[in-house]
């Protein structure tokens, strides 16, 4: 991808969040956790996720839902997959 196409990304990107966009975040914790420590696992990927997108766009964002569930054979492997949704402040 050259620079023109780069920029026009990012770009697009930045005004979709703007004019009211989400962003999602996706990560897997193994279900065999206690809560406390999922808990602070879910805390430390939100702070990292908000921290790279309010550096890379110059927005504050903030979380404002997540999921929790299974996917394909996740139940087989004991792990949790874990879904959040970002916006715009």
């Amino acid at each position: 991808m050259n620079s023109k196409k780069r920029k026009l990304k990012y770009i697009r990107q930045k005004n979709y969040y703007r004019n009211g966009g989400y962003g999602v975040s996706f990560f897997k914790v193994s279900s065999s956790l206690d809560d406390d420590v999922i808990g602070d696992i879910i805390g430390c990927n939100i702070q990292r996720d908000i921290k790279k997108l309010n550096k890379k766009y110059k927005l504050n964002f903030k979380s404002f839902g997540f999921e929790t569930g299974y996917s394909d054979d996740d139940l087989l492997k004991d792990i949790l997959s874990i879904k959040f949704k970002f916006k715009k402040k």
